[in-house]
């Protein structure tokens, strides 16, 4: 068994309109998340959703995830999560994807609370809708 640590995992991000970016340096929380549905089908009963918290930038770094979010509002977009950190999906590791539309931010995106630490990092939090509940991958080809 191959546990998931909080210091291996990596995200990739697809928007339909371009190519893959990872976000492993600037996410500070990520996870998919299967709630209750208000409205419960018997094919879905539960929505998911891809969440989590992201650091925070004035928009100086093109690649930083802050800078996509506010780029990509309202795109369909493309997610793989690697809960071990690996490259290539395989049985053992394997990769985890949904298809999710990039939600506006919501509540407080810039600015924080005063720190003495001199490392410390402001954050936002993210919480997408996808499709359908997230779907292993234990290969490159599907």
């Amino acid at each position: 068994m191959a546990a998931i640590g909080g210091r291996k995992p990596n995200v990739e991000i697809t928007p339909a309109s371009g190519t893959g970016s990872s976000f492993r340096g600037y996410l500070t929380n990520a996870r998919f998340n299967g709630a209750d549905s208000n409205t419960a089908t018997f094919a879905q009963p539960k929505d998911f959703t891809f969440q989590g918290s992201g650091l925070q930038d004035d928009g100086g770094d093109t690649d930083a995830f802050f800078t996509f979010v506010d780029e990509h509002v309202g795109e369909t977009v493309t997610i793989v999560y690697m809960p071990q950190g690996n490259e290539t999906p395989s049985t053992a590791q394997p990769h985890w994807t949904a298809t999710a539309q990039v939600q506006e931010f919501d509540g407080d995106f810039l600015g924080g609370d005063a720190s003495t630490d001199p490392t410390a990092k402001n954050t936002f939090d993210y919480s997408w809708p996808c499709d359908a509940r997230p779907t292993k991958i234990t290969s490159e080809t599907p």
